[in-house]
């Protein structure tokens, strides 16, 4: 997946106690080979290249599609997560989410029901706009990342007057 055109481009750097850190962790917004506005993530650590990669397809100001590649030292893994719109409508928070994967325990699919739920790949670039959707809702909104069939981290949004009250927690499956 290639971008034929760029509108913005950027590049995080990590330091710790004032050395940068081996992180390569850049994005770059345009559009594709079809017109679809896409966001494409990578942040690597390292000389091996183990890290993430994120290519993300984006309507109506959410994502609603993106396919991850994660690389370690001890697996390759490559998912694909997808909005599945309600009779034609367009991408809407709480449509349901469709994901199959492929890692370890070899090729999976999962479903999962679309209230509360937004799809959200798990990276810093990701993170305003999907903020700022959720501030919209009364509400709140809860978002889930689920890695691999074992772990779901799951954070909730809730607005407070003007500001947004976030909550996080990890949980076990």
């Amino acid at each position: 997946m290639r971008l034929n055109s760029t509108l913005a481009q950027g590049r995080y750097h990590y330091s710790c106690d004032g050395r940068e850190m081996p992180v390569q962790d850049s994005w770059q917004l345009g559009d594709d080979e079809q017109g679809r506005r896409s966001l494409v993530s990578r942040r690597l650590v390292g000389d091996k290249g183990f890290g993430i990669e994120v290519f993300a397809f984006l309507e109506q100001g959410l994502v609603s599609e993106c396919v991850v590649h994660w690389r370690d030292e001890v697996d390759n893994v490559s998912a694909h997560y997808k909005l599945l719109p309600k009779g034609g409508m367009k991408p809407a928070i709480g449509d349901d989410i469709q994901a199959s994967w492929t890692g370890p325990n070899g090729p999976q699919q999962l479903s999962l029901e679309g209230e509360e739920r937004l799809l959200f790949p798990l990276m810093r670039v990701f993170m305003g706009p999907v903020l700022s959707r959720l501030v919209q809702y009364e509400g709140g909104w809860k978002l889930s990342h689920q890695i691999l069939s074992t772990h779901l981290s799951e954070v909730s949004c809730f607005p407070q007057g003007s500001a947004t009250a976030l909550q996080g927690q990890w949980l076990g499956m």
